[in-house]
């Protein structure tokens, strides 16, 4: 958490999702991660961005160029292909062979957890568009729309974390009982764990947004903390930087792994018992068992792939 130089008005700027501290007293700027002396004290600052290091590999203006071709041009595109995918994929889900399917339940879900997560992603990258025709209006709507954004793109990437967990249990659950997987995992089951996962992640990241409002410096709309923040900082320091990176994306890809893990190490044993077991008349039926036993080996190292990348957004 940004600690602010104490008697001085003080507010978190958003600027390509990068924080900077923003003072009333001389309108200086020092992003985040980058520590230094006080204001009107000695010492030599120690800055960890390549363009503040002797040493530097990127220029500060090359850095930013990067930024804004990514913002204004690969985003959008990045963007539009995933949200078209995700309306594709929900069109076939709610297909009638496809309904009754306790995974095609999970993969609903997924599908709009990543359509809103993209859509509300965006919307707080778009403002390098919104500045090239006007600067203010771009300000503004990263200053007034960030609090609940950010709560909204958080939550929703962490609920597709969650998700693949569910798709990994239930995957695990069928190949370690496949005789009793239709008894253990049924559709109303799955709905309710879907839902389930909805509700809390959406609200244990409720105290996001509390913590962020707008304010204005010299007519410039900036990001700035709330007296609720400042009042529970120590409280909100361990929430924000402990129990939900823990919680939300820290346990959930190491259970995946775990239990891909278990899943794979399933199937080779299985796959063993069968070779051992089969004559040569079985051979085709051993080779389409093998066929199954790889695609759900591959399955197994995507939704890892794909649980370690939600982590990060």
């Amino acid at each position: 958490m940004t600690t602010f130089p104490p008697n001085l008005t003080t507010a978190v700027h958003d600027v390509n999702s990068t924080y900077v501290n923003e003072t009333s007293l001389n309108a200086t700027a020092a992003p985040l991660g980058v520590t230094g002396s006080r204001i009107g004290g000695g010492g030599a600052a120690t800055f960890y961005f390549p363009w503040n290091n002797p040493t530097n590999v990127m220029t500060q203006g090359t850095s930013e160029n990067i930024t804004t071709a990514l913002q204004c041009y690969v985003f959008p595109i990045l963007t539009l292909s995933g949200v078209t995918g995700n309306i594709m994929s929900l069109i076939v889900l709610f297909q009638r062979k496809l309904r009754d399917s306790t995974t095609t339940v999970v993969l609903i879900g997924l599908s709009f957890s990543d359509m809103v997560f993209l859509v509300t992603n965006y919307v707080r990258k778009s403002t390098c568009i919104i500045d090239r025709y006007d600067k203010m209006a771009g300000d503004t709507l990263t200053a007034t729309t960030f609090y609940y954004m950010f709560y909204l793109k958080t939550a929703f990437s962490r609920v597709s974390t969650i998700l693949i967990v569910v798709i990994s249990a239930e995957r695990l659950i069928a190949v370690a009982f496949p005789f009793k997987v239709k008894m253990l995992v049924t559709k109303p089951k799955m709905i309710a764990t879907v839902l389930l996962s909805y509700v809390v992640t959406l609200g244990a990241l409720a105290g996001l947004p509390p913590q962020y409002t707008y304010a204005y410096i010299r007519g410039k709309p900036v990001i700035s903390q709330t007296q609720f923040a400042k009042d529970n900082a120590v409280a909100l320091k361990g929430y924000n930087e402990y129990f939900l990176p823990i919680v939300f994306r820290h346990i959930p890809v190491f259970v995946v792994f775990i239990l891909n893990i278990v899943i794979i190490v399933i199937l080779r044993r299985s796959a063993q018992f069968q070779k051992n077991a089969s004559s040569k008349d079985d051979k085709r039926r051993r080779n389409r068992g093998r066929s199954r036993a790889c695609l759900l080996r591959s399955q197994s190292c995507f939704s890892c792939a794909c649980c370690l990348e939600t982590s990060f957004s």
